[in-house]
Order: structure tokens, then C-alpha cells, then sequence
């Protein structure tokens, strides 16, 4: 049957490369339409570097990389909170509003490719068993209840 880590890797590697390549027209990167498309979703709140950092897992200063890039191609505005200096909200520019359309048909194809000849049940089967391992690998680890709970809400709100 193989090592499934290295099957996942390799399908994640194919669906970002994949993803890239089609967003290239539109001049981001798969990680940078994901910042938009969380900013879209959390529209009605304040959005901070730390709660992006928290949303995708990965470290402060990788997200404040992806940010930066972002600010330099005119994607997004910082400002700082004006009820505490300490914070600095992050807004989309109309530019990138006006990207988020067809970031999501992009994502969208991709999606529809990785499901090409699914049936119907199938893709719920595979929703399913998807959301099975990373629950597996989620109860497995040592983070508290609390972590736990946190990362499962963002990994349904992907839905």
C-alpha cells in the first residue's frame, strides 16, 4: 500500500503547484489567496497578523512574510487598531476584492479535478475519510482540548 504521509505530500505538492500555476494570471500564490479568502470569510471583524498566524499554523514571521508581499503588491492595508496601538488590523484593498472572484474559480477548477470522476457519493466519502484522518492525527497530538477544538472549527469552516 505504500507510506500514506508521502502520498499525502505528494498530492499536496500536485494541488499547490496546480493551484499556483492557475493563480499566476491573477499575480499571487496559493498562500496568498488563502489570506484573502479568510479575510472575505471574517469580513464583519477585525483581522490581525496573529489571527492569520493562528487560522493557517504557521509561524508569526512566515505570516508576516506572506503579508508583507501582499502590502507590496496592493492587496492589503495594516493599520493599527485604533483602540490599541499594540494591534494592527488588516484590510483588503479593492484590488484584491476585485481578485477574489476569480481566486475562488480557480480553487473551485482545482477542486473539481482532484473530484473528476467521483460520483456524487464518493466525494462525500471522501470529505468524510478526510476529515477522519485529520481528526486521527488531531486527537494523536499533544495539544490541550481547548488547541484541539480551536483547530477542528478551522478546519470545518474550510467547508
Amino acid at each position: 500500500m505504500g507510506h500514506l504521509g508521502h502520498k499525502i505530500k505528494l498530492i499536496d505538492r500536485q494541488f499547490r503547484s496546480r493551484m499556483d500555476k492557475n493563480l499566476e494570471n491573477l499575480g499571487i500564490t496559493t498562500a496568498q489567496m488563502n489570506v484573502l479568502c479568510y479575510m472575505e470569510h471574517h469580513a464583519e471583524r477585525n483581522v490581525t497578523q496573529k489571527q492569520l498566524s493562528e487560522a493557517f499554523n504557521v509561524k508569526h514571521s512566515t505570516m508576516a512574510g506572506i503579508l508583507q508581499r501582499m502590502v507590496e503588491k496592493d492587496l492589503l492595508e495594516i493599520r493599527p487598531n485604533p483602540d490599541n496601538k499594540k494591534f494592527k488590523n488588516i484590510f483588503l484593498t479593492e484590488k484584491a476584492k476585485s481578485l477574489q472572484d476569480k481566486a475562488s474559480a480557480y480553487r473551485e477548477y482545482t477542486e473539481s479535478v482532484v473530484t473528476k470522476d467521483f460520483t456524487p457519493d464518493e466525494k462525500e466519502y471522501f470529505e468524510k475519510t478526510l476529515f477522519k484522518v485529520f481528526h486521527n492525527l488531531l486527537n494523536d497530538s499533544s495539544l490541550s482540548q481547548e488547541e484541539k477544538d480551536l483547530i477542528e472549527r478551522r478546519f470545518m469552516e474550510n467547508d
